[in-house]
């Protein structure tokens, strides 16, 4: 835990020292390099890890028809570059390295670069980023590195190209094709005025509230209905419904001011398409959690991320909402998330003792 977590300040205060640099690539691989670094030299780490381990001698010497029939190990993708590795951990040092550049690359072109040292935070702090990218043994690092060029071809108007991208991710991790329809997202003004959007909020969360069956249903036949996705089946259970209670508050506070600014004139097209996808990701916080609901998580929240740095930096430069979003995503997502993970046995387990991999 504290190599973790001094890994962590150490990002952030590079990132802080540099934000008025001009040369916008040297912080982020300063940072991006000891977040791999930190993961290369670790011999072990929660999740599935231990079962993507196991496995590895099963690709070892396949042909690629053999790895081609094989529909018990994962995608094709994933089980073709395992079958080319000497070991697991290569693997594994790989597919973080190919993931740590296309973060670095989210952040140079969709994250304010004032914001970088507080965006760093919680790719640390949020359990759906770093973290749930290393327990899938790069499996969703890689299928997430796709989706973010592919999210940078919508930007440059190519979205036939990040429909393709998007389609290759899915040889490592075939959830990523659950992110197809946000190559549509806008990357314009919103004409809706900001309480007409508030009042679609409120309607999501009073009725899903009211009956929370409705969306799991409704989920559970939209993924079962695609053959590609039927072994997803067992996430869908009774247990995984949740209601939410005070953290309302938190998210239509966040849904008014994101709503706001994207009515405002002016804003770049990345800024517009980031506002957009974070209020997608509080649309889905609004609806009862089912277990598919980690999956749809970990591909979008560094979008959110980027929204609410978006948001902050056209803030004014002492206005107040500026400290009451950073507070409050601090309490979201380090005082009701990962302080509260940190104490639980599986992370003591798999993230509070550092193993060197020597």
């Amino acid at each position: 835990m504290y190599v973790y977590l001094t890994v962590m300040f150490l990002c952030c205060i590079l990132l802080y020292a540099m934000r008025n640099t001009a040369n916008k690539k040297q912080p982020l691989v300063l940072a991006f390099g000891l977040i791999w670094l930190m993961i290369a030299l670790q011999d072990g780490w929660g999740g599935d890890h231990d079962a993507y381990v196991d496995s590895f001698d099963l690709f070892q010497g396949q042909s690629f028809k053999d790895l081609l029939q094989d529909e018990a190990h994962g995608e094709i993708g994933y089980k073709i570059l395992m079958s080319l590795m000497p070991d697991a951990h290569t693997g594994l040092m790989l597919g973080m390295a190919i993931w740590c550049f296309a973060m670095a690359f989210f952040f140079y072109h969709f994250v304010p670069q004032k914001w970088w040292f507080f965006a760093i935070l919680f790719v640390f702090f949020d359990r759906a980023i770093m973290m749930g990218m290393v327990s899938s043994f790069f499996r969703m690092a890689l299928a997430n590195a796709f989706l973010i060029f592919a999210m940078y071809s919508v930007l440059k108007r190519k979205r036939w190209l990040s429909i393709v991208l998007i389609a290759a991710g899915s040889f490592f991790h075939r959830s990523v094709l659950f992110m197809l329809p946000f190559v549509f997202v806008g990357q314009k003004q919103n004409r809706l005025s900001t309480p007409f959007m508030v009042g679609i909020f409120l309607a999501i969360a009073i009725i899903f509230s009211l009956f929370p069956d409705s969306w799991v249903t409704f989920a559970e036949n939209l993924v079962l209905g695609i053959d590609a996705f039927e072994d997803y089946s067992y996430y869908f259970n009774d247990d995984a419904i949740q209601i939410k209670g005070i953290i309302l508050i938190i998210l239509f506070y966040w849904v008014i001011m994101l709503a706001s600014k994207t009515s405002v004139k002016g804003l770049e097209s990345k800024e517009y398409m980031m506002l957009y996808l974070a209020l997608i990701r509080i649309a889905f916080d609004l609806l009862p959690a089912v277990g598919m609901s980690t999956r749809f998580f970990y591909f979008i929240d560094i979008y959110f991320f980027a929204g609410m740095m978006c948001l902050m930096n056209r803030l004014p430069k002492k206005d107040v909402h500026k400290y009451a979003i950073a507070a409050t995503l601090l309490i979201m997502f380090w005082y009701t998330g990962f302080r509260v993970y940190a104490a639980s046995d599986f992370y003591k387990v798999h993230w509070a003792t550092y193993n060197f991999i020597f």
